[in-house]
């Protein structure tokens, strides 16, 4: 049965697994992948936790209606004329034989937005969908931690996944970007460990996860989530009716976490300037509240390159 690490011990080559069966497990390399709540990451900064909730359904619907070859990616049409506050948006994936997962999603709220509400809102725009007498064979409950501060660059560990802050500030997407990044981190551990050992592999193992241009990036992206948890509904969906009149390069490496710093930044000022004056009025505001301190000391810290 797997065990729970309550306590690491670092020393000169080796660290020290402590689990809360009283067991002892020694390594050389210590890769935290434990998530967002993980007690043994250094961060930079810290900002509040802001969430995305999700609450979803796993339907057996013949004859939905939804094309069987498109997803819904995010539909932000409020559900009524009087569940319009917090914004929320409906993805749909068709599957085969019939079946349909469907869900309602909060994009990003502190705090976040209650899952009863979640569940509330999706049963309504399943009355509207003519499927809410649909067999229900699944459901899902989602709740991600957003904005979580990047790691310190120099650790007595390398973490991976959410604990190492990897979740896309302003989207809540990961997958894509862990496995970009699995390859690479694990090589330069490798790497580190036969030309200089375990001082070197820790090195270069947090040094490929956050390189200085990528930290930069992922501040930027954090910017976006301090704009997204401030907006109502009416402002959310001037600023996604915009978004999606970029192209569709330019969206989808926005959300992936793709763009490199040069091409985030004309796309942002491209989608500035489209924003209608009270969505550009939010986000100035946004930026002379939020201020540059969390991306100034994520690059300037020692051991960024």
């Amino acid at each position: 049965m797997p065990r729970c690490a309550i306590r690491l011990s670092h020393e000169p080559g080796s660290t020290t697994i402590h689990t809360d069966d009283g067991a002892e497990h020694h390594a050389q390399i210590v890769i935290d992948a434990s998530g967002a709540r993980t007690p043994f990451v250094r961060r930079v900064h810290s900002r509040p936790t802001a969430f995305q909730t999700a609450y979803g359904l796993l339907l057996d619907a013949p004859g939905h209606g939804f094309d069987p070859a498109r997803m819904v990616l995010m539909d932000f049409r409020p559900v009524s004329d009087a569940a319009k506050e917090p914004p929320s948006f409906l993805y749909v994936l068709p599957l085969s034989g019939g079946r349909l997962f469907i869900e309602e999603t909060s994009l990003a709220r502190r705090p976040a937005m209650s899952m009863d509400l979640l569940r509330a809102r999706l049963e309504v725009r399943l009355e509207s969908l003519g499927l809410a007498w649909s067999t229900r064979l699944g459901q899902e409950h989602c709740s991600i931690a957003m904005g979580l501060g990047l790691p310190a660059p120099v650790q007595s560990l390398v973490p991976f996944g959410a604990s190492a802050g990897m979740v896309h500030p302003a989207s809540g997407y990961l997958i894509s970007h862990v496995l970009r990044k699995a390859g690479p981190v694990a090589e330069s551990i490798l790497n580190g460990l036969d030309s200089g050992g375990v001082d070197a592999a820790l090195a270069a193992g947090n040094a490929a996860l956050w390189p200085r241009a990528h930290r930069r990036v992922w501040e930027i992206y954090g910017f976006g989530l301090e704009a997204l948890v401030g907006m109502n509904a009416s402002e959310t969906n001037r600023f996604f009716d915009s978004f999606f009149q970029l192209s569709p390069d330019d969206w989808s490496g926005f959300l992936g976490g793709k763009l490199a710093p040069s091409r985030l930044g004309a796309v942002m000022t491209n989608l500035f300037r489209g924003l209608p004056p009270s969505v550009r009025w939010h986000l100035v505001r946004t930026g002379l509240l939020a201020g540059v301190a969390p991306l100034a000391r994520s690059v300037l810290q020692p051991g960024v390159r």
